[in-house]
C-alpha cells in the first residue's frame, strides 16, 4: 500500500535519528546525552552508505532494487502523474492529497506550455501517464523548482533542529540524505519531502524563546498537515507539554491550510466528500 509506505517513511525517516540523537527532547542534548551514541549512529550510517555504493559497483546497479521502486520508467512519476491529474478537478480524478498539495500541483501544471502538455497527454484520468514527460523542459522545469525549494527548506530545517558544530551538522545532513528512505522518497518524486521539511522545522522551533520563531513553527505545522494529513499527530507534543494556546493556534493554521482551500479553489463540502471517498477506496484496495 503506497499510502501506508509513505506514512512509515515519513515518521521513521526523522523520528529515529531525532530520538537517537536528541533523546526525544532537545534539552537533553547538552546535559544527558552520551557522546558514544552519536559515534555509533554516524559510524553505522557511513558504513552502510559505503557498503551500499560498493554493492552498486559489484552488482552493476542491481542492488538498488532493494532501495528504490524498481521500474526503469517510473522514476519521479509520483510528481508528474499528480501534475497531470490536477489539469482537471483532482478530487473527481481520484486524488488522495489534501487541497494544499493539489493547489501546488495545479500551479505546476499551469506553467507547462500548452503545446508540451497536449503533445503527450490525451487522457488525464489515466492512472499511469506517459513517462516521456520527463524529457520535456515544460514538465521538468516545474519539478526542478519544486525539488530545489523543498530541499533548501529541508536543509535549513535540519540545520535549525540539529545542534552542534558546523561539521557535525553537515555530517548529519549527509547521512540522512544518503539513507535508503531518503533515496526512495527522492526517486519517487513524492511530495512527502515538503511536509517532512515543514515538520522538522516545527520540531526545531516550537520550543523557541523567540515568539516569531514559535509562530513560524505553528504555521509550518499547519502547512505540513495541509500537504499530508498524518503530520497532525505531531500536534500531540503541544498537548503533552501543556502548550494549549499554541495548540489552538496550530489548529487554526491546520484549518486554514486544510479546510479553507476546499472552499476557495474547489467545490467545498462536495470536494471534501470526494477526498474522503478516494482515501477510503484506495485504503481498501
Amino acid at each position: 500500500n503506497c499510502k501506508l509506505s509513505n506514512m512509515m517513511l515519513f515518521f521513521t525517516w526523522y523520528l529515529l535519528p531525532y530520538k537517537m540523537l536528541f533523546g526525544g527532547n532537545m534539552n537533553n542534548l547538552q546535559t544527558k546525552q552520551k557522546p558514544y551514541y552519536k559515534h555509533i549512529f554516524y559510524f553505522s550510517m557511513l558504513a552502510f552508505i559505503l557498503l551500499f555504493f560498493v554493492s552498486l559497483l559489484i552488482t552493476h546497479g542491481e542492488s538498488m532494487n532493494g532501495v528504490i521502486f524498481w521500474d526503469p520508467q517510473d522514476t519521479f512519476m509520483d510528481h508528474f502523474n499528480s501534475v497531470v491529474y490536477n489539469s482537471i478537478d483532482p478530487f473527481e480524478n481520484k486524488a488522495m492529497y489534501p487541497p494544499l498539495s493539489t493547489v501546488v500541483y495545479k500551479i505546476l501544471y499551469l506553467i507547462i506550455p500548452e503545446d508540451d502538455f497536449s503533445s503527450l497527454i490525451t487522457d488525464p484520468t489515466q492512472l499511469l501517464q506517459p513517462p516521456e514527460m520527463k524529457v520535456l523542459q515544460g514538465f521538468m522545469f516545474g519539478f526542478m523548482i519544486f525539488i530545489l525549494f523543498a530541499l533548501l527548506l529541508l536543509f535549513q530545517a535540519i540545520n535549525e533542529l540539529k545542534k552542534g558544530s558546523k561539521a557535525e551538522k553537515f555530517l548529519f545532513t549527509f547521512v540522512i540524505c544518503f539513507s535508503a528512505p531518503f533515496l526512495f522518497m527522492l526517486e519517487r518524486g513524492n511530495n512527502i519531502i515538503m511536509p517532512l521539511a515543514l515538520s522538522i522545522l516545527y520540531l526545531a522551533l516550537y520550543r523557541s524563546e523567540n515568539k516569531i520563531a514559535r509562530e513560524i513553527a505553528l504555521i509550518a505545522f499547519g502547512m505540513a498537515v495541509g500537504f499530508k494529513l498524518y503530520p497532525i499527530a505531531l500536534g500531540a507534543l503541544l498537548v503533552r507539554e501543556k502548550k494549549y494556546k499554541e495548540f489552538i493556534r496550530a489548529a487554526i493554521y491546520c484549518i486554514l491550510f486544510t479546510i479553507v482551500p476546499f472552499f476557495v479553489f474547489y467545490n467545498g463540502f462536495d470536494s471534501m466528500k470526494l477526498l474522503i471517498e478516494n482515501i477510503l477506496y484506495n485504503s481498501g484496495t
